[in-house]
C-alpha cells in the first residue's frame, strides 16, 4: 500500500486498516481487472521498520481469480474501411473489407467470456448523413434512435435485410469475441456505419456499439434512370407539362447506376469494372411511338459526358411536331433507357403553304373545290396549335388539330 494510507482516517485509504486485538479487517478492497491474483500485506510499526508478508504464491488455495462482470459494452476490434460492389464477382454486393470483429466487455473493460453471459452479436447498417446522395428509405440515419430501435431479435433480422446487408449478419461470441466472415452490402455511400447489438437468450440486452464511418464504392454500369424527364416539364409559358415547342431547347438528365441502383458517382478501391463510368458519354436519340425517327429531326447537343454519374442535356431540339416522341439514351455496352412520351408543338406561323387549289373555273363560277392554304412555322410544320403565343386568353394551350393559330386571319 501507499504510505499515504498510514492515516487510516483518510476515507480514500480503503486498503488501509488499523489492527484491533491483533486483527486487521479490510472491507472496501476491489479488483477491477480480471485475472489470477495473490495478496501481500505491509505492516508499518510506529518508529520501526516496515515488513511485508506475501501469501504463499506456490499454494494455489492462497490465490484467487477475478472474472469479468456483466456485459456493459461492445468493442469493435476490427472494422471495415473501403469496399466495392462487384468484388469479388462482377455483379455481387460489396464484400466488407476487413470483416468486423467485436468483443463484449464489462464496466472495467474486461472481456466477458463466461458461457451464458455473451450470446451472439447481430449487425445492421446506418448512415450518418454526411453523404449528400439520397438515403435509401430502408436505411436509418445513425442519429435516429427511433428508426434503429427494435424490440425483438426477429425485428433486428428484418432490419438488417431491409438495410441491404447480405451474408450471415449474426455471429456467436466465443471466449468473448464474435467474428463475421461474409458480410456484404448493396448500398454505395461514404457515410456508412455498422451497428452491433448483443442478443442473449433471443432478447436484446441493450448493449451495442456503432462503428466508424466507412465507404462502399459502386459497381459496373447496369442501368440508367431518367432524372429530368421532358414528359414532366413544360416547354413554354403556356405549355402544359409534357408539351414543348418545335426547335426550342429541351432539357433532360439521366443517372448511371449499378445493379443495386447506386449512382456511379465515383469509382475506385479495386472496382475496375466501373472504370470510366462516372464520366461516360451518353447519346440521345429520338423515337416516335417506339419507332426510330430520322436523325435530322433531332438537333442541338445530343451527346453528353457524365459528371459524377449524371449526364445532363440542356440543348436538345426537335424540328418536327408530333405526339408520342421519346428520347432514347444509350451508353457503351448496350445499356439504355427512355424518357416517357412527350409532345412537340409548332412554332409561330411564318409562312403559307398551298393545300388544295382550284386550277380553273368559268367566269363568276363558284370554285367546285374551294381553295385551302396551310399556315406553317419556320420548319414547315402546320401551325395547328397556339402554344407558341403568349397573347391568347387561356392560361394553358391545348395541342390538337383544331386549335389553330391564336388570332390568325388569312385574306384571299
Amino acid at each position: 500500500v501507499y504510505r499515504a494510507c498510514c492515516d487510516c482516517g483518510n476515507p480514500e485509504c480503503v486498503k488501509c486498516s488499523m489492527p484491533a486485538l491483533g486483527r486487521a479487517t479490510f472491507s472496501q478492497v476491489r479488483v477491477k481487472k480480471a485475472g489470477i491474483y495473490g495478496l501481500s500485506y505491509t505492516v508499518y510499526e510506529e518508529g520501526g521498520d516496515a515488513f511485508t508478508h506475501y501469501l504463499n504464491d506456490s499454494a494455489t488455495d492462497r490465490r484467487f481469480t477475478v472474472t469479468a462482470g456483466r456485459p456493459e459494452s461492445i468493442a469493435l476490434t476490427t472494422v471495415p474501411s473501403s469496399s466495392a460492389i462487384g468484388v469479388p464477382t462482377p455483379l455481387s454486393p460489396a464484400l466488407l473489407t476487413p470483416q468486423p470483429v467485436v468483443s463484449v466487455s464489462d464496466t472495467y473493460e474486461n472481456q466477458v467470456s463466461q458461457e451464458g453471459e455473451t450470446g451472439l452479436a447481430i449487425v445492421t447498417v446506418c448512415a450518418d448523413g454526411t453523404d449528400t446522395h439520397p438515403l435509401p428509405s430502408a436505411v436509418c440515419q445513425c442519429s435516429n434512435g427511433t428508426c434503429l430501435s427494435r424490440e425483438t431479435y426477429e425485428e433486428m433480422q428484418q432490419q438488417a435485410v431491409a438495410g441491404g446487408l447480405h451474408g450471415n449478419f449474426t455471429a456467436f461470441f466465443s471466449v468473448g469475441v464474435a467474428m463475421f466472415t461474409d458480410l456484404q452490402l448493396v448500398h454505395a455511400r461514404t457515410d456508412l456505419r455498422l451497428v452491433i447489438r448483443q442478443i442473449l437468450s433471443g432478447t436484446p440486452t441493450g448493449v451495442n456499439a456503432t462503428s466508424p464511418a466507412f465507404q462502399v464504392m459502386p459497381g459496373k454500369l447496369f442501368s440508367m434512370e431518367v432524372l429530368a424527364d421532358p414528359a414532366t416539364a413544360a416547354g413554354c409559358a403556356r405549355c402544359p407539362p409534357g408539351v414543348h415547342l418545335v426547335n426550342t431547347a429541351i432539357t433532360a438528365s439521366v443517372a448511371l447506376k449499378d445493379k443495386f441502383n447506386n449512382v456511379i458517382s465515383t469509382c475506385g478501391f479495386g472496382s475496375a469494372r466501373c472504370d470510366g463510368t462516372p464520366t461516360a458519354t451518353i447519346i440521345a436519340q429520338l423515337v416516335l411511338n417506339s419507332a426510330d425517327v430520322s436523325p435530322s429531326y433531332l438537333t442541338g447537343t445530343v451527346q453528353s459526358a457524365a459528371s459524377a454519374g449524371v449526364s445532363s442535356f440542356s440543348n436538345v431540339r426537335v424540328t418536327g411536331t408530333s405526339v408520342g416522341y421519346s428520347l432514347l439514351f444509350s451508353a457503351a455496352g448496350g445499356v439504355f433507357t427512355s424518357s416517357r412520351p412527350f409532345t412537340v408543338s409548332n412554332g409561330a406561323p411564318t409562312g403559307i403553304s398551298p393545300g388544295v387549289a382550284q386550277l380553273w373555273a368559268a367566269d363568276t363560277e363558284v370554285f367546285p373545290v374551294q381553295p385551302e392554304i396551310w399556315l406553317v412555322d419556320a420548319q414547315g410544320n402546320l401551325a395547328s396549335s397556339d402554344c407558341y403565343s403568349t397573347q391568347c386568353g387561356n392560361p394553358l394551350c391545348s395541342y390538337n388539330e383544331s386549335a389553330g393559330a391564336c388570332g390568325a386571319q388569312v385574306n384571299v
